[in-house]
């Protein structure tokens, strides 16, 4: 994925308003390079990023659709962030 460029799961899925989707595991490289882990809105590519990781790998967790945003079908999704410097290649697992 380019820097500053984000990938979106292929399904959508149901997310209540303020609802939760953990983090299996995610790994990316170059681990020197950020990345946000992030929610799309299917019906309106409205999105919701987390704050920035680093390190190249994170297990557990989970991102949280704030409580402001509306339930319905999001995209999972994760970006390169724009003061990376190279592509990256990305792989995670989640589970709703």
């Amino acid at each position: 994925m380019g820097v500053n460029k984000f990938v979106k799961s292929s399904n959508s899925y149901y997310i209540q308003s303020g609802g939760k989707v953990n983090i299996t595991n995610i790994t990316w490289s170059p681990s020197n390079q950020n990345i946000q882990i992030g929610l799309v809105n299917a019906a309106t590519d409205t999105r919701y990023w987390s704050s920035e990781r680093t390190g190249g790998s994170q297990i557990g967790g989970s991102i949280v659709l704030p409580e402001t945003a509306p339930s319905g079908q999001y995209y999972v999704a994760i970006r390169s962030v724009a003061t990376n410097t190279t592509s990256i290649s990305v792989y995670g697992q989640f589970n709703f």
